[in-house]
């Protein structure tokens, strides 16, 4: 019988895995700034890396400091000099001396905002929420636009929740869309601390602020009270939040209330300096030129619109420094003796001809994915709001051939302008709602199954624009039965979402 020993097996596998260089880190933290964070990263770079140099920069920021720099090359070089020090001391005494400038608005809210204990999900939209806030504190862009759409955590609720968060930041009254809701925030934060707040100021600030134009206070009680009469007589209503009864309005509670209104402060972003980081610039231009194109060239960032028109894609460097690896650097480290120094210098020289390539494959990746989205909206480009076609951002990077992450992150921060204004590259990506044929479609030989949630936006829009003076304000349910009659199976509450998202008051406020 044979025996059964122990003994050693030995084997070997590879495993394959990827790993990003620190180039390809680099890289695609440069794609996803927008163009005022990469403006900054630029002076950082120029002001870090002695081989890189400003050639120019339409702001003029940085110039002088290049010019400053220059003259004191023999400090940054590392080849000591008795003059370079004084010089080098001499400006970083200046740099000591200058006092710091006040605060703005922005960075007032982040200094809050970083002081806060959140999960990493809500700080990042808080943190959006706060950098599109235009310096009297309103809203730049809907704060909907925000929500990241293959992001599972990004709901509404927890939307609401962040903003929520900072309206409660100082000042009082900032986070909201106009004047008229800042106030209301104020109060309901006034009447939150407990503190004196009439219940008629709250209804008034309540999308009513109208009733109090060049009224008396026995005016202002007249208006309330027919007010509170014609929305009895409807049939169906939600009440309003703080709807006061008819026994509760009288002049003397008016006049409190009016008292109190006056009390709060229109604008509490007054003690702030004004923010140039917080203007919105865009990344990418989308021209029309006239001119005959035979075909798409997306290297030269060209789009074929007729036969006698087409679009120019262009990446937004003109509010971007130019920069290029500076030759009298290299000049200059050629004559270095120290073997430590000379490689100091050369490994210097290689980040800014890295640094160089990344900003022209910045470049060439934003216009050749901007080729993509102009031809995949065509119509949009050609006509407007209201004519996208339905596509995710993974359908667009099935497109593109690049990662969805890649998209996902220019989808956050790039901004498109072309003929119809200043949009969000995320602004073109909507999903898909199901439209049935009706006979109007067919005579136009309009016959897609398919459209964008921006088409039905657009459709409410006009619906309400298109309301006659003196009409019976349209409600939500009304909108959606039109929306049916034209193929759109939209319910009431889609309808009132979508009318939100466009800043549209209800029909009792509007």
């Amino acid at each position: 019988m044979p025996s059964i020993g122990l003994g050693q097996i030995q084997s070997t596998s590879q495993i394959q895995t990827q790993r990003l260089s620190q180039q390809q880190i680099q890289s695609l933290k440069i794609i996803g700034m927008s163009t005022s964070d990469l403006r900054q990263e630029i002076l950082n770079a120029v002001e870090e890396n002695p081989a890189l140099e400003i050639v120019s920069d339409v702001s003029n920021d940085g110039i002088n400091l290049i010019k400053r720099r220059s003259e004191q090359s023999s400090v940054r070089t590392g080849i000591s000099s008795a003059a370079g020090s004084a010089a080098a001391d001499e400006y970083q005494s200046m740099l000591e001396n200058v006092s710091a400038p006040e605060q703005t608005l922005q960075e007032h809210l982040l200094q809050q905002l970083n002081m806060t204990n959140l999960s990493e999900t809500e700080f990042s939209l808080c943190k959006k929420i706060i950098e599109n806030l235009d310096e009297k504190g309103f809203y730049i862009f809907a704060p909907v636009s925000l929500l990241e759409q293959n992001n599972p955590l990004h709901t509404e609720s927890l939307l609401e929740n962040c903003i929520n968060k900072v309206r409660h930041f100082d000042p009082a009254g900032i986070c909201c869309a106009n004047i008229a809701e800042s106030l209301e925030i104020q109060a309901l934060l006034e009447k939150e601390q407990n503190n004196p707040c009439p219940p008629l100021a709250l209804f008034i600030l309540h999308g009513h602020l109208d009733f109090l134009e060049n009224s008396s206070p026995e005016k202002i009680k007249k208006k309330i009270l027919d007010y509170l009469q014609n929305v009895k007589n409807l049939a169906f209503r939600t009440p309003e939040p703080f709807e006061p009864e008819k026994s509760e309005v009288t002049a003397e509670k008016i006049q409190e209330a009016v008292n109190f209104i006056s009390s709060l402060n229109p604008h509490p972003y007054g003690e702030f300096r004004k923010s140039h980081i917080n203007f919105t610039r865009p990344d990418i231009y989308v021209v029309r030129q006239q001119g005959m194109l035979e075909t798409d060239n997306f290297e030269k960032g060209l789009i074929k619109d007729s036969d006698d028109s087409y679009f120019k894609i262009l990446p937004a460097n003109d509010t971007l420094p130019v920069v290029s690896v500076s030759r009298t650097y290299e000049e200059l480290s050629n004559s270095i003796k120290d073997e430590e120094q000379f490689q100091t210098a050369k490994i210097q020289l290689k980040s800014a001809e890295n640094f160089v390539d990344l900003i022209n494959f910045r470049n060439q990746v934003l216009v050749k994915s901007c080729c993509h989205l102009v031809k995949s909206q065509i119509d949009f480009f050609r006509k407007g709001p209201g004519n996208l076609v339905p596509i995710n951002q993974k359908q667009f990077a099935e497109i593109t051939e690049v990662h969805e992450s890649t998209v996902s992150r220019m989808a956050d921060s790039k901004f498109i302008q072309c003929d119809w204004g200043l949009f969000p590259f995320k602004y073109f990506f909507s999903n898909a709602i199901q439209k049935k044929v009706t006979l109007s479609d067919i005579s136009s030989n309009d016959i897609s199954t398919s459209v964008s949630t921006d088409t039905v936006r657009h459709e409410i829009e006009e619906i309400l624009k298109n309301q006659k003076p003196g009409e019976k304000r349209l409600s939500d349910q009304k909108i959606a039965d039109i929306l049916k009659s034209k193929g759109y199976e939209i319910a009431r509450r889609t309808v009132s979402k979508y009318r939100t998202q466009l800043n549209i008051s209800s029909s009792y406020n509007r």
